[in-house]
């Protein structure tokens, strides 16, 4: 039976992140602060989004890296 691989994809949350924090930062620009405020929480939570996926990331390489010498390595969370 085939493994097949599961693709993780770190980069749609990255480019979220980068184009709100350019809205954050236009709307301090034009002093809307509380815009800016309630825009910053979303960044907030597709950053928390970010580390989750890049965490897993990690496990699922060191997951391989523990197959391939043949070892089952624990990994840290």
């Amino acid at each position: 039976m085939q493994k097949t691989k599961k693709m993780i994809d770190y980069a749609q949350h990255l480019i979220k992140i980068e184009f709100m924090a350019k809205v954050v930062h236009d709307a301090c620009l034009s002093r809307n602060y509380e815009g800016a405020k309630d825009i910053s929480l979303e960044l907030m939570a597709e950053t928390k989004l970010l580390a989750t996926t890049l965490a897993y990331m990690q496990e699922e390489q060191a997951r391989q890296e523990a197959e391939r010498f043949g070892h089952r390595v624990r990994v840290q969370s």
